[in-house]
């Protein structure tokens, strides 16, 4: 009975918190969830919550040019906290959310990724999810939502370029990555063109795609490179033997 008491005040105390910090509790949420639907990683949600921290320096440093005071500044988000709820309460949406958003964005993108990670990392270890299987469904609805965001970057015009600025040779979109830093392109550098490379697929799963964007990409690094006085002109022989 008491352990179920504490439980529920636990709830309670939980939902209170969110319901106080609406403005970072809806970006966390959309935030998680469109990660989710995406199929990303949870750094891309602290590196978009590093993006959006200039916007709140500028805005607390206006607040200090405004008060000139530094009390004012370090209360800044209570105020636009209680601000929100007083134009919100009158009526005006939009001005409570212009006036919490520099706070709340940046705080609620990183709240968002600590729940993904957390999501994450339940799943993995099997602490989360209704069922023995859920782990496993979990992945396998993750690799769908991977691919498709690998299927629409290839689609967009020029979001998966030939070359990379170091002159690496663009391969496609990556789908996922494991024990590695996660990139939205995978890569082989110029040099590695010139070993042996083996390209492994059944028919129609775009073997010779890769091969011609590889080409063209070598062709293309090559003829920079001799331009910029690095190297010899480059020499491609294909031959098709199937």
């Amino acid at each position: 009975m008491i352990r179920n008491l504490v439980r529920m005040l636990g709830i309670a105390i939980a939902a209170a918190v969110i319901v106080a910090a609406a403005p970072v509790s809806l970006v966390a949420g959309g935030s998680a969830v469109l990660a989710w639907r995406a199929g990303w990683p949870p750094g891309r949600l602290y590196r978009a919550a590093l993006y959006c921290v200039p916007m709140l320096g500028v805005w607390l440093a206006a607040t200090a040019v405004a008060t000139r005071s530094a009390a004012q500044v370090a209360a800044a988000p209570y105020l636009a906290w209680l601000a929100m709820w007083h134009r919100g309460a009158a009526g005006s949406y939009v001005g409570a959310a212009a006036v919490i958003a520099p706070a709340a964005i940046p705080a609620g993108l990183a709240a968002g990724g600590l729940a993904w990670s957390y999501r994450i990392r339940s799943m993995q270890t099997g602490s989360g999810g209704l069922s023995p299987d859920a782990a496993v469904a979990f992945d396998l609805r993750q690799w769908r939502h991977q691919a498709r965001s690998a299927r629409g970057r290839i689609a967009a015009p020029g979001a998966v370029p030939l070359t990379t600025r170091r002159g690496d040779l663009v391969a496609g979109a990556v789908i996922r990555v494991v024990g590695h830093p996660a990139r939205q392109i995978a890569s082989i550098p110029y040099t590695r063109m010139r070993s042996h490379q083996v390209v492994v697929g059944t028919t129609g799963t775009g073997k010779s795609t890769l091969l011609l964007r590889l080409w063209a990409g070598f062709m293309a690094t090559g003829l920079r490179r001799h331009a910029a006085g690095l190297g010899r002109p480059p020499l491609l022989v294909v031959l098709d033997c199937g």
